[in-house]
């Protein structure tokens, strides 16, 4: 069993921790905190968020018609009281993937009254139905004056296209704010020049930060990674530990055979020793 705090939770269903916060007090998502004050941490079990996350794409593949679903979540973001909820619509437009919802979100993002925050998501569900085609829509934000607008846009030309002028602005807000969002996209289109900047991260004493760094690694491979696997998938913080088993899994390196060999002999938690066991599998299936 893995227990998650709020953050963790938060990153591992891909969404905001505020947003989760706002969920899990109504009750619409499964947790619980550790004491009765009002400042008392949230806990998650990562089998209850499987179980929740499976259930809700058994709800919408269940639905007759996805055209109904789709109309009712534009209902739920027009009723929404609050930015929290819209945001929670526009993330289940996004993952419905129905052309059907370009024009509602074109009426937000052409409406002079809508708040950045409504344009931010609504580009990214334009982005997760029409993946490059959003281009077409996309163009007009490429200079926004919303730093984060910017952005956002800016990862989407360098992912899909290469863009230059995209790249030098993720160069930019990385040079000014050490964002890790930026870093994260110009590790995969200037893997060579950031590669250091990840190294460092891999030797950090910020638990976070290695966190950070290894899913980052999930998108790049270089010739060193296995080095830096072999220490991760020992790390002391389970999380960084998990994540790097993942991508053990993925990649198949037979070098980290004796770590993995280690984990399953060792003192480690259930969860662990089957992950490694699923690493080692795969390393001995890529001989």
């Amino acid at each position: 069993m893995k227990i998650m705090t709020l953050k963790a939770a938060a990153a591992y269903l891909n969404m905001n921790a505020e947003v989760l916060r706002r969920q899990v007090q109504k009750g619409e998502i499964p947790g619980r905190k550790l004491g009765k004050g009002s400042r008392s941490p949230w806990r998650f079990i990562q089998e209850e968020l499987d179980e929740y996350m499976q259930g809700n794409n058994v709800q919408e593949q269940a639905e007759p018609e996805t055209q109904s679903v789709l109309e009712k979540l534009i209902s739920d973001y027009k009723k929404a009281n609050n930015e929290d909820d819209e945001v929670i619509s526009l993330n289940r437009i996004g993952r419905l993937k129905k052309a059907g919802a370009v024009p509602f979100l074109c009426e937000i993002l052409l409406n002079a009254n809508s708040t950045s925050n409504q344009i931010f998501w609504s580009i990214r569900a334009m982005i997760e139905i029409l993946g490059k085609e959003a281009s077409s829509y996309l163009g007009i934000f490429r200079d926004n004056e919303d730093e984060w607008i910017r952005v956002e846009v800016s990862i989407f030309y360098a992912l899909e296209f290469g863009n230059e002028e995209s790249i030098n602005v993720l160069e930019q807000q990385y040079e000014k704010t050490g964002s890790f969002l930026a870093l994260q996209v110009l590790l995969q289109v200037k893997t060579k020049k950031y590669l250091p900047k990840l190294q460092e991260m891999f030797k950090s004493e910020n638990s976070n930060n290695r966190l950070l760094a290894i899913r980052a690694l999930k998108d790049i491979s270089y010739p060193q990674e296995e080095q830096e696997l072999a220490k991760l998938v020992l790390d002391s913080d389970i999380y960084v530990q998990t994540e790097a088993l993942k991508v053990a899994i993925k990649r198949k390196h037979r070098s980290l055979i004796p770590q993995l060999q280690q984990i399953i002999a060792g003192n480690y938690p259930e969860s662990i020793k089957r992950m490694a066991a699923g690493a080692l599998a795969e390393a001995f299936d890529e001989a």
